[in-house]
């Protein structure tokens, strides 16, 4: 049977891997077929993969180490001749990837979505913002700390389409101190970082498709390539007839995989100004927009007055690919 996720499925060297021994791929590999392998481990476990090795698409150390430990976490394991897992990718192991990303893939179709129903809208004036913004010092209190604390470094790139700043992007950096503020009382820190240039795109987003979603986010490749462990957030326009105030996307089209990334309305500005938050909760867990919790209060609702992050949510967020432990 062949390969069925979109990642793998038509590579003739993965297809070949899962029927034949001799197609086994081994370390010193190199190829796209090694780069889907690295993409795979990245989006399942969150692998930490050397840029080097995901740059020229080599199957070296750290390649090695993550599919040893996805294989171990798993068992695959075969008992024939073996006691325990190896560091190769054969018939088990791409078998076990493929379903997983399949699985993936077809949850991500179900891109997490918010169309909140208080907000308000209004002009906004372009202005140059910071190369580099830490915005811990200018949070807002935050609700009465949870426990326990999740100790984690959040990393956000923070991007704006020139279409954005001519609508008044500047605006939405109102998010970000409410974002800090909350994970800071969950025992982390977040630092976005906000280049003063804005990328250079006029598209008007349909958030339901993912070809326009994605679209905005090979702009931002463009702009700053690899980082994997940052979250990329986007803000742009949606289409007038959108009431989302922020999507989560991410997956796989036309053969390009990218992790979860959030875009922003810039025509909608959420009054409690949790959009940025609760989308990045979206991002650390992949649950959909029928996963909201049911508490009004909460972030990861769609209550009209949000400022509880729940111990739950601040637990994904402190193992989100986006995250490094202190």
């Amino acid at each position: 049977m062949p390969l069925n996720s979109r990642l793998f499925k038509g590579d003739p060297a993965l297809e070949a891997c899962l029927v034949q021994d001799a197609a086994h791929i081994l370390p010193g590999a190199m190829g796209e077929h090694v780069g889907k392998i690295q993409a795979a481990l990245d989006f399942l476990d969150h692998a930490r993969i050397d840029r080097a090795e995901v740059m020229t698409k080599k199957y070296g150390r750290s390649t090695a180490n993550a599919v040893l430990v996805y294989k171990q976490k798993r068992r695959i394991i075969n008992f024939s001749y073996q006691t325990q897992a190896d560091d190769i990718v054969g018939k088990m192991t791409i078998a076990a990837l493929d379903r997983e990303m399949f699985v993936l893939e077809s949850r991500s179709q179900r891109r997490p979505q918010c169309g909140d129903p208080v907000g308000a809208s209004g002009a906004g004036v372009r202005s140059v913002v910071p190369v580099s913004l830490s915005l811990r010092d200018s949070a807002p209190v935050a609700a009465p700390a949870p426990t326990p604390k999740f100790p984690a470094n959040l990393s956000v790139l923070w991007h704006v389409t020139a279409e954005a700043v001519k609508r008044g992007a500047n605006r939405h950096l109102a998010y970000i101190p409410t974002a800090v503020g909350l994970v800071e009382a969950s025992g982390m820190d977040a630092v976005v970082t906000v280049p003063s240039d804005p990328l250079p795109s006029n598209d008007v987003v349909d958030p339901r498709f993912k070809t326009d979603t994605f679209r905005v986010r090979k702009v931002s490749e463009n702009r700053a390539p690899g980082q994997s462990g940052v979250l990329r957030v986007i803000v742009c326009p949606f289409d007038s007839g959108s009431d989302a105030f922020g999507v989560t996307d991410g997956g796989v089209l036309d053969g390009q995989t990218f992790k979860f990334f959030i875009l922003i309305n810039v025509n909608k500005l959420r009054a409690d100004k949790c959009t940025l938050l609760h989308e990045m909760i979206h991002a650390a867990t992949g649950l959909g927009e029928e996963d909201h919790d049911p508490d009004p209060d909460s972030v990861f609702s769609v209550g009209s007055n949000r400022f509880v992050l729940k111990p739950t949510h601040a637990e994904a967020l402190s193992k989100s690919f986006f995250a490094t432990k202190k």
